[in-house]
């Protein structure tokens, strides 16, 4: 079904006003035109210029003879009674001429630099020339198309009458003084009861960027870069690898005002220079125009992620936070790097209409965030401008202005709608919903949190998240279960409902953190569970809530906290009820004076005086958080922070071969001091150490942080493997030619079998490629680790 929205209006609206401005442009060839046809049934004859052959299509050819060209001004044709010039059709009304020519003459002056549009009337095929240079073709096939080439397919109806859309042409292919424009028209069949050909050509209009460029769904090959202009043209992107030559292009097939190109086959994990404008302009370029393509799933290097959170407010603040975060991207080491990922929490626009996006988020991050920062958003409540109405039909602009995956195209389960959807980058997982917008349920318009059982978006959300196998998972919703800011999660309905039905789904499938806006504060959570009513519940045990372990404030910074420290957050990758860390960042544009409410007892950390950015970079099984806050004194601080890390804490044991080097790695990304009981010389500060040990005991291995907070302990022992098939019992056919101890990890390389009613031990039993035990009747294996 056909949507109708305030951005269509826009495009109604420049549908009138553009023709006016077009005003101004010259026309080439106007409707009513004289033009030179040939109607004889046959290809016109080449002809010899200057010792030159030259076709009907060429500049010098003469049309002038009168027994092989008419004239007549158009519309031509024959067979609809509205033509100014009737065309012959031959002496047969079955069999009538399959292709009929054109040419007319103009005389330019100068080159206009912008270029050319032309359109056509046309029935059925046809094929556009200037100078010899076929420019456009339109219901024929592809290749040569010689007299008696059809049309692929009849034009009939008021299709026969319709101007096609206008056509670009280069300015690279007219010339100062005289040129031609050529045309063919075929029919479908040799019986067809008419022909209709007319055409325009005019100088084409100065291009205006008024909107982007911004880039869209980005996914490992592919990245959607959209542009508005203020006239119809056709856009065209330029691109290719940072420090190489723009090699690749990708042009849109019709003119239109609102320009969306989706670059594909694009290389993974790269950064990208591109350009935009027309086929004949380029209206954007510089050093700052770059994207990256999303890196392969299980990549290991550092994925940065900005968030904003109600930004749409056009004030101060606004600006404050925005270079507060520019600041601090500069700060980081090696100088200003584009986040890859730019996530917007909703109320992007405080009006929600089209030209309050442009004022008010267009036009604030036009010349930095935009252009090399991909966006994916959700909508707040101010996006559908506070209507319960809108909030049913979906009928903002919103939907219109971002491209989001809606298939899957960048992982994720397929929601088929616009409303809510998912992607993957690198080991992360984003799900994007939607907290204002309705759906009819049972009769009902329900918002996602009213009925977690029967709305579309809650039954998708619960398929998404058990679907997904990253490791990391992160939740965008405007609403915040918990907060005690510009809103009171204490009493206001949809706040209380999130925190009663999508919490528990949330940590049922180990969401690690959910990011909210809509109250103008920050505010983050200690890592807390199971908690579903009033913050008094919290106050009064918070111990059934929070882990012991996550009672501190996860900065790992070596400050104090309380008895706790500041280590990091723990957690393991599985889908299971963990804990979830709950963020309130919704003051990177709205900022909102604060009355009495005091800090929720969830929150680690609560600002309410000051606006900033949240930014998250995830380096393997590492994630660190920081909320950028716009300083009076300096351009940036960090008031809040936190680290998480997963699956970290090993205690192993590891079997070595004898002569053989085994590499040791801690389970953490942080710095490194190892040791041995074993040995008072044993040290390092690398992540990774190579050991080659020698026969004997099992040795420890410790490597811990220096701030004390994590710890891996590897035992290693040299095993003593099989060296060929036969008995457990038999010395030959161990490494050593003894048999195994309580004290040896045993290494079975070979099919090796314990006779029966034989108790045989090991301290470990390790398998390699071959490695087979097969125990005999009563037989016993006591493994002492």
């Amino acid at each position: 079904m056909k949507r109708t929205n305030r951005l269509s209006r826009w495009g109604l609206l420049c549908s009138i006003v553009l023709p006016l401005l077009a005003q101004g442009q010259a026309t080439l060839i106007a409707t009513g035109a004289v033009w030179r046809y040939a109607d004889k049934g046959s290809v016109p004859t080449s002809q010899t210029v200057a010792g030159q052959v030259r076709t009907w299509t060429h500049r010098d050819y003469d049309d002038t003879a009168p027994a092989s060209w008419s004239a007549g001004a158009s519309e031509l044709g024959y067979g609809d009674g509205d033509e100014a010039t009737v065309v012959g059709y031959g002496p047969d009304a079955n069999a009538k001429y399959i292709t009929t020519y054109f040419r007319k003459t103009i005389s330019v002056s100068s080159v206009n630099a912008t270029g050319y549009q032309v359109r056509v009337r046309r029935d059925d095929g046809v094929v556009l020339y200037l100078n010899d240079t076929e420019i456009w073709r339109d219901n024929l096939p592809t290749g040569a198309v010689s007299y008696a080439t059809l049309a692929s397919v009849g034009i009939g109806g008021a299709d026969e009458s319709a101007w096609s859309a206008w056509v670009s042409v280069p300015a690279a292919l007219m010339q100062a003084g005289t040129n031609v424009l050529a045309a063919e028209v075929h029919q479908s069949v040799g019986n067809s009861s008419d022909i209709t050909f007319d055409l325009e050509l005019r100088e084409a209009p100065a291009v205006t960027l008024t909107r982007g460029p911004y880039l869209n769904m980005t996914s490992q090959t592919a990245m959607t870069i959209r542009w508005r202009t203020d006239v119809p043209t056709i856009g065209r992107v330029t691109y290719g690898l940072v420090g190489s030559a723009l090699t690749g292009t990708s042009s849109e097939t019709a003119t239109t005002i609102e320009h969306e190109l989706r670059l594909t086959g694009l290389l993974t994990d790269q950064r990208y220079a591109y350009t935009v404008g027309t086929s004949t302009a380029v209206l954007r370029q510089g050093p700052d125009l770059t994207f990256q393509t999303a890196p392969p799933l299980n990549t290991k290097r550092k994925i940065s992620i900005a968030s904003f959170g109600d930004c749409g407010a056009g004030n101060a603040n606004q600006l404050a936070v925005r270079e507060a975060y520019l600041a601090f991207m500069a700060s980081q080491p090696g100088g200003y790097v584009p986040a890859d990922l730019w996530l917007l929490i909703g109320d992007n626009s405080y009006n929600g209409d089209d030209p309050t996006y442009q004022t008010k988020f267009f036009d604030v991050y036009r010349d930095n965030l935009l252009l090399n920062h991909p966006v994916y958003a959700i909508p707040g409540n101010h996006d559908y401008s506070d209507n319960a109405a809108l909030a049913a039909s979906h009928n903002i602009p919103y939907f219109d202005i971002f491209t989001h995956p809606t298939q899957a195209e960048a992982g994720g389960v397929a929601s088929g709608t616009r409303e809510w959807y998912s992607f993957d980058y690198g080991p992360v997982h984003v799900v994007m919903l939607d907290g204002y917008g309705t759906r009819l349920v049972n009769g009902v318009q329900k918002k996602l949190y009213d009925d977690t059982l029967s709305h579309p978006q809650a039954i998708w959300l619960k398929q998404d998240l058990a679907a997904t196998t990253q490791p990391w998972r992160l939740v965008y919703l405007h609403f915040p279960p918990y907060t005690q800011g510009s809103h009171n999660s204490e009493t206001e309905g949809d706040l209380i409902a999130i925190r009663q039905r999508l919490n528990p789904i949330f940590e049922r499938y180990g969401v690690d953190v959910v990011m909210t806006g809509h109250s103008h504060v920050y505010e983050r959570s200690y890592p807390i569970h199971d908690h579903y009513g009033p913050l008094s519940q919290f106050v009064a045990n918070p111990t059934a809530y929070r882990r012991e372990a996550d009672a501190s404030s996860g900065r790992y910074d070596g400050s104090a906290n309380g008895g706790a420290g500041s280590c990091p957050y723990r957690k393991t990758n599985a889908k299971t009820k963990q804990s979830t860390i709950y963020v309130v960042s919704g003051s990177a544009g709205q900022l909102s004076a604060i009355g009495g409410l005091g800090n929720h007892p969830a929150m680690a950390f609560t600002q309410k005086q000051a606006g900033g950015s949240f930014y998250m970079t995830v380096e393997d099984n590492r994630l660190d958080a920081r909320f950028i806050q716009t300083s009076s004194t300096a351009s940036f601080s960090v008031t809040d922070q936190f680290t998480m890390m997963k699956n970290v804490g090993r205690t192993q044991y590891v079997p070595v071969s004898a002569g053989q080097s085994v590499t040791l790695t801690a389970s953490f990304i942080a710095d490194y001091q190892w040791s041995s009981p074993q040995s008072n010389t044993f040290t390092s500060a690398a992540r990774s150490v190579v050991l080659t040990p020698a026969p004997g005991p099992v040795r420890a291995y410790v490597v811990r942080d220096s701030r004390q907070c994590l710890e891996d302990t590897y035992y290693v022992q040299v095993a003593y493997c099989s060296v060929r098939p036969g008995s457990w019992t038999d010395p030959g056919v161990w490494e050593g030619n003894r048999l195994p101890t309580a004290q040896d990890v045993v290494c079975l390389r070979h099919a090796v079998n314990i006779p029966a009613n034989v108790q045989v031990t090991a301290a470990g039993v390790h398998y390699e490629a071959g490695g087979q035990l097969s125990p005999g009747s009563a037989s016993r294996l006591l493994v002492s680790n």
